[in-house]
């Protein structure tokens, strides 16, 4: 998504910068950073795709419960939070508390990336960390020692690879909203692949080997990373030699615009946050899941996701280049208010499938095939636009670290999402999902107050129409 191409080069002229031409191709480190993301997300996508069956149909058994190691306390503290009276809701509760803990440390992750590792060494004990969450998984007992050792490495790599990809484009390169909208690619193809993957590994051989075949995208993360390499920005922003923290008026106007955007961001995801908790337990108590009569893994709904992610991100990319052909592009934040529209429409569908299927596994699949191509089609407007709005606002000293804030609206997502999860069982479907539906209304009317308020912030060319010299952007 971009607001020109390369049949139309941009120009921009102002007294203190030069005319510019951007190349058309993008940088080549995209392609390492996608490929090392999309297998880290292979990893992190297939074990939460199964954490909440895990902990449903194992963990939570009364006979391996008492041998998990601080379970109990845990569990206290996930009814303190959430208020979780079932046990179909504590599982959804453990699932949301772990996504909820992985979204929310890439923010302390950034700032010490920033301050203390760089790029190269955050990188390294971050894998580590991944590796030594899959070997904890091999006994029941370690399973809190797992979820908190692949939130700490998950947090580190999750923190530096979208800060990395950031640094490979300049303050005002038309090229960032596709690159990042490529970058949300990668993360959907392997968003199809590991739910299936560790599903029907899990469905034959146990839970053990699925989580066997989960933990290989980490060295082939790895692999892709280091042959990358070359081409990588190899310091943080706080590395840089020569740069000193001083942030003008414009970057702490929009550091308000993002701290702004984050929580309205984190509303409308909702119904997309609930995706690996509440929505797998009552998808598969629901859906009639079955494909030309062989019965499918409840976690193939998230594969079904991952499709709807990959089909409807191409669908975005076509439509802004054909958009553009005939009038202008919108800018960034114009694209995340219409993504905020759409998106309601999913938990409509859900609703809609509960009032006509209202009995156990009466839910005809076309209604999760509505809900997920809806919300994703929705989400990846917001979401990935959002990234690189996110990324071309954070002001170039601290750019790092305002960047690993932006897993911060997935936290908070999960967070209200976690707390509707805890009504699963408690409510009907239709008021449930409706819930949902309300929710992500609320979102698209904050993104929609945040875009008339700071039109001159979004307005790209506000500056040259209004014949003002052109802010010049931070040093990267």
């Amino acid at each position: 998504m971009t607001e020109n191409f390369p049949d139309e080069p941009v120009e921009i002229f102002s007294p203190s910068l030069p005319e510019k031409h951007t190349p058309a191709k993008q940088p080549r480190g995209l392609m390492a950073i996608t490929l090392c993301e999309a297998w880290i997300a292979y990893c992190l996508y297939g074990f939460g795709a199964l954490l909440v069956l895990y902990a449903a149909d194992y963990i939570l058994r009364p006979d391996i419960a008492p041998t998990v190691i601080g379970l109990g306390p845990f569990s206290q503290l996930l009814q303190w939070i959430f208020g979780t009276t079932t046990m179909s809701g504590l599982a959804a509760e453990i699932s949301s508390a772990y996504l909820m803990c992985a979204f929310l440390w890439p923010i302390a992750a950034g700032i010490i990336i920033d301050l203390l590792l760089g790029f190269r060494n955050a990188f390294i004990i971050g894998m580590v960390l991944i590796c030594a969450g899959f070997l904890f998984l091999a006994s029941s007992a370690t399973f809190l020692f797992a979820l908190l050792s692949l939130i700490l490495g998950f947090g580190l790599i999750r923190a530096m690879l979208p800060a990395q990809l950031g640094q490979l484009y300049e303050h005002d390169d038309p090229r960032r909203a596709d690159g990042y909208q490529i970058f949300c690619l990668g993360l959907q193809f392997t968003g199809i692949i590991a739910p299936l993957a560790g599903g029907l590994t899990e469905k034959y051989y146990g839970w053990g080997p699925a989580f066997l075949v989960l933990s290989l995208g980490a060295p082939l993360g790895a692999l892709f990373y280091w042959l990358g390499w070359k081409h990588l920005p190899k310091a943080s922003s706080r590395h840089r030699k020569g740069v000193r923290i001083a942030l003008s008026r414009d970057d702490r106007r929009a550091l308000l615009v993002i701290a702004l955007f984050l929580p309205a961001l984190a509303v409308s995801s909702v119904p997309n946050s609930q995706m690996m908790s509440a929505y797998e337990l009552w998808g598969g108590q629901h859906f009639a899941l079955s494909l030309f009569g062989y019965a499918l893994p409840v976690s193939s709904l998230i594969s079904l996701d991952g499709i709807a992610s990959v089909a409807t991100g191409f669908m975005i990319l076509w439509l802004w280049r054909v958009w553009g052909r005939y009038r202008r592009v919108p800018e960034e934040m114009a694209k995340v208010v219409i993504g905020g529209i759409i998106t309601p429409l999913g938990p409509l569908a859900l609703t809609a499938g509960a009032y006509f299927g209202p009995g156990l596994h009466e839910v005809n699949l076309w209604w999760a095939i509505a809900f997920h191509f809806l919300n994703d089609f929705g989400f990846g407007l917001s979401q990935a636009t959002g990234m690189a709005l996110v990324a071309k606002l954070a002001p170039g000293p601290i750019r790092t670290s305002v960047i690993s804030f932006y897993p911060f609206s997935s936290f908070l997502s999960q967070l209200l999402a976690g707390r509707l999860a805890s009504l699963l069982g408690t409510m009907g479907s239709i008021p449930f999902w409706g819930l949902h539906m309300a929710a992500s209304i609320v979102g698209a009317v904050m993104f929609i107050a945040i875009y008339l308020a700071f039109r001159d912030v979004f307005k790209e060319d506000a500056s040259i129409d209004k014949g003002l010299k052109v802010r010049q952007p931070s040093l990267p």
